[in-house]
């Protein structure tokens, strides 16, 4: 009995002592879970840049850390994408929050794309930034080739530009060049230091008439790269040059000459003109010797035969050969006779061949006889038409030096076969030509009919004046009749009643051109003017006449 209850009060107290320790243990709490930094601590990757082909910078910001220390921060990359730190990274050590960082990517590799990220870590626990990424720099300069300028038959000047070392220094510039294209560093070179910018090289050795392919060169630690390609062609080495228009055209003689606008690279040594009566003249026909060198010349051609024509060109040799300039002709004067025998000197101005003397003839071409009129009342009674004609002597006088006056009608028939009177547009190429050649009494050019005057005036004959540059005035002595024109102060005949006016004053000639149906055009030089006069008369009036011919 005293057994089973002992073992009652054993089986209770065990009941007690589980009870007891199942209601400690029950109320005790679970312990926490270690917090999630990553959700609160903020880190972000900043920009990247200095990004060369070796290398590049990336910064980061670490925002806040909640009071937990940051055991080492930096950044992480590699060419894939999340880079970890087990990849490629930077370790910066502790840090607090609120930490602005940047780190020293090295050791890439040229023209490579990397992704990066900052992190930092709490024990050992690894947070990220977000991810950016960045190509290396290939390392290759940019540059571009000039154009090629100062070409001759053996050299040229070019050069370059280098805008970009590809972050890498440049050791060589230059150019090179080639005959077949895409020139290298292999083929002929030039050396022009070294360093980014603009340079010059100049290409020596060249073959003439030769096409060649240039491109500017710069070479660094990565290799050499080239610029653009140019071509050029060398020239032949020939010089250029250009013929000036024949002036002073006598029976005997003539002036022009040249200029030498290129040399072709190699020194002129001989120059001068050429010509002939056939055309295309060389320096086998007869020829000047106008000295070396480039720039303009004049060559005064003599010993030729009077009214012929002649072909002339420039020449210029160097050691290349002779290059001539281009072709002109011109016909030398020499008398002219009319229907009476009387002979003409003649001077060529410009484009043109003139008389140098007034006509002076009593018939036409066909041996009719122009009426002669010297009774005043006669005269005065001309009708203004196409048909009237008629000729006289001022103050009637047969051996006046200034030769006869014509009527409109005669004047236009009179000239001798292969001659005619001169148009109004005749008159003023005439007047252009020497305006714009130097016959200004003052040396200028240009202008048209005003200054010339003095230039187309015989040197005596005309009453005097005080007026500067008049052809009656003694100044600019060097400008009296420099185009050899010889005009007279002849005067004229009244369409009205025939008197004769103006003799040793002024001298009138016609022009073809009429006016209206009862008047033409003349042209007048007066003693005290620098200029030619244009004007209109009746047709019946009397003026003198020079004829020009016909081309």
């Amino acid at each position: 009995m005293l057994t089973q209850i002992i073992t009652h009060r054993v089986r209770a107290v065990i009941i007690i002592i589980f009870f007891t320790l199942f209601l400690f243990y029950s109320c005790e709490e679970e312990p926490p879970e270690p917090p999630d930094f990553s959700s609160k601590i903020a880190v972000t990757t900043g920009e990247v840049s200095g990004i060369t082909y070796r290398s590049a910078r990336a910064s980061g910001t670490l925002s806040e850390t909640y009071g937990q220390q940051v055991s080492d921060y930096g950044h992480c990359w590699d060419t894939l994408a999340s880079p970890t730190v087990q990849d490629s990274k930077t370790a910066l050590g502790s840090v607090k929050a609120g930490k602005t960082f940047d780190s020293a990517l090295e050791d890439l590799e040229l023209d490579k794309k990397y992704y990066v990220r900052a992190y930092f870590l709490i024990d050992n626990i690894a947070v990220y930034g977000n991810e950016l990424s960045f190509i290396t720099l290939d390392g290759k300069p940019a540059l571009t080739t000039s154009a090629a300028t100062n070409i001759t038959a053996s050299s040229a000047t070019t050069g370059g530009s280098i805008t970009d070392d590809g972050g890498v220094a440049i050791t060589a510039r230059g150019v090179c060049w080639n005959t077949s294209g895409s020139p290298t560093t292999a083929n002929s070179k030039t050396n022009d230091g070294s360093g980014t910018g603009s340079f010059s090289s100049s290409l020596s050795g060249l073959t003439e008439n030769t096409t060649y392919y240039v491109r500017a060169y710069a070479t660094n630690a990565t290799g050499t790269s080239y610029g653009d390609e140019i071509t050029f062609t060398t020239k032949d080495g020939i010089a250029v040059l250009t013929t000036t228009a024949v002036t002073n055209i006598t029976a005997s003689s003539a002036t022009t000459g040249g200029s030498i606008t290129d040399d072709g690279g190699v020194a002129i040594t001989a120059r001068g003109v050429c010509w002939n009566t056939s055309g295309s003249p060389t320096t086998a026909d007869s020829k000047t010797s106008d000295g070396s060198g480039t720039g303009s010349f004049t060559s005064s051609i003599t010993g030729l035969s009077e009214n012929t024509t002649y072909y002339v060109r420039t020449y210029a040799t160097n050691s290349y050969g002779t290059g001539y300039g281009q072709e002109v002709q011109f016909t030398t004067g020499g008398p002219v006779t009319d229907y009476d025998g009387n002979t003409y000197e003649t001077v060529t101005l410009g484009n043109q061949t003139w008389m140098a003397e007034n006509l002076n003839v009593t018939h036409y071409p066909d041996g009719t006889a122009i009426p002669h009129v010297t009774d005043n009342s006669a005269w005065g009674s001309l009708a203004d038409n196409n048909t009237d004609d008629a000729y006289c002597y001022y103050n009637n006088n047969s051996s006046s030096e200034y030769s006869a006056l014509y009527t409109y009608a005669a004047a236009l028939n009179a000239c001798p076969d292969g001659w005619h009177l001169p148009s109004d547009a005749e008159w003023t190429e005439l007047e252009n030509y020497l305006a714009n050649n130097g016959y200004n009494y003052d040396g200028t050019t240009g202008g048209g009919r005003d200054k010339i005057a003095k230039a187309m005036a015989t040197a005596s004959g005309w009453s005097s004046s005080s007026t500067t540059g008049a052809v009656g005035n003694s100044d600019y002595p060097e400008k009296r009749n420099a185009s050899g024109f010889s005009s007279l102060p002849g005067g004229r005949r009244s369409s009205s009643h025939g008197a004769f006016v103006s003799a040793g004053d002024i001298g009138y000639w016609w022009s073809s051109t009429e006016s209206s149906s009862t008047g033409a055009y003349y042209r007048s030089l007066g003693y005290d003017y620098a200029d030619v006069g244009r004007s209109y008369d009746n047709k019946s009036s009397g003026s003198s006449v020079r004829c020009v011919r016909d081309d």
